[in-house]
């Protein structure tokens, strides 16, 4: 397994790529949205997912920018 950051769990790095991938390839916005605002959807899809129904940290749009690759 590579090099984790922020401290970042498996379950939650699957609960953010999926959140990304549904407003990443929203057909109604699609690429014309800011990048910030889709963010920031990301954001809320992400917490609702981890926060409400699997106990998990309350993440901010800025944990996702300091996580390493």
């Amino acid at each position: 397994m590579g090099s984790r950051g922020c401290g970042f769990k498996e379950l939650e790095d699957c609960l953010l790529c999926n959140a990304y991938l549904v407003h990443s390839t929203d057909v109604v916005v699609g690429a014309y949205q800011k990048s910030a605002d889709m963010w920031k959807k990301i954001q809320i899809t992400f917490n609702h997912e981890a926060v409400d129904k699997n106990n998990l940290a309350y993440r901010t749009v800025k944990s996702y920018s300091t996580m390493k690759q």
